[in-house]
């Protein structure tokens, strides 16, 4: 019993040190970027009496470092088990836990039902771990990335931008370009602008400089609307961001255990924030 104690108690004091030095690193990368960066321009509309069915999008599912529950955000999750019924789909945009595992894995299929379509743009917390939590996590998802679909009057592109180093890959940008649908959601979890470095939750995984706004702006033919999870783990990080330029809408969120952490629904070929209560 003492050695449960002891091996909880320093587990506990693991998190609260390792959320100090996060914090601090994340704040470190706010200020060096957030200089030279561009504000939100553009809104969500809130949403706070659901549609009869929508999917949700959740970045960041577990939460912050302090705060998380061995699971996802309490307030996810009860959200979830509360509205399981009403869902399409729930598209995770990285970092669904802090320490991921097969059981988890299997206890979020079970926890929301067996026949709800739950898929995943994976984060550093998801890929960077041991060789049979890989395989679980590949088990798990059963699709090849990026995958395409489509869902609540949108087509939907999902992403590995961890394991492209945040850089949107040839074969993503293709498959962009050769989209025929006029409501083409792309859903990962890094930033993939330089603009928007200051709201990334760390610079984990990112090996070379991201391109301009500009830049991505042109290899893109298409109007698409980009979603990305990794921020908001931090006060000083927005809940939910906004910019729009040219032809691409950038939409960045993600769940920290803050108040008014949103998440995304999509209903109807429309965009929602919704803010957990």
């Amino acid at each position: 019993m003492l050695k449960f104690l002891n091996a909880k108690l320093f587990k506990q004091l693991f998190f609260v040190i390792s959320s100090v030095f996060i914090s601090f690193g994340i704040y470190a990368l706010y200020i060096k970027h957030s200089k030279e960066s561009l504000k939100s321009n553009c809104k969500i509309e809130e949403i706070k009496i659901l549609p009869e069915k929508f999917s949700v999008i959740a970045g960041h599912a577990y939460g912050g470092p302090s705060t998380q529950n061995d699971f996802i955000d309490e307030k996810l999750d009860k959200f979830l088990i509360k509205n399981k019924k009403n869902l399409n789909g729930l598209f995770f945009t990285g970092d669904v836990f802090y320490e991921v595992g097969v059981d988890k894995w299997n206890k979020l299929r079970d926890r929301y039902g067996d026949s709800l379509n739950i898929i995943i743009a994976p984060g550093n917390h998801d890929l960077l771990t041991t060789k049979a939590n890989i395989k679980a996590f590949n088990d798990f998802q059963k699709i090849n990335l990026p995958y395409e679909f489509k869902s609540d009057g949108f087509n939907l592109i999902i992403e590995d931008s961890f394991s492209s180093k945040w850089l949107l890959n040839k074969k993503v940008i293709d498959l962009i370009n050769k989209d025929r649908d006029n409501s083409l959601l792309l859903l990962r979890h890094n930033i993939p602008v330089r603009e928007f470095m200051h709201l990334a939750n760390s610079d984990m995984g990112l090996e070379e400089e991201l391109p301009t706004i500009e830049k991505l702006s042109f290899l893109l033919k298409k109007e698409l609307i980009m979603i990305i999870g990794d921020s908001g783990v931090h006060k000083f990080l927005p809940r939910i961001f906004c910019y729009k330029k040219n032809n691409i809408k950038f939409i960045v969120n993600g769940i920290g255990g803050q108040k008014n952490d949103s998440i995304i629904i999509l209903s109807k070929n429309k965009i929602y924030k919704y803010i957990l209560n």
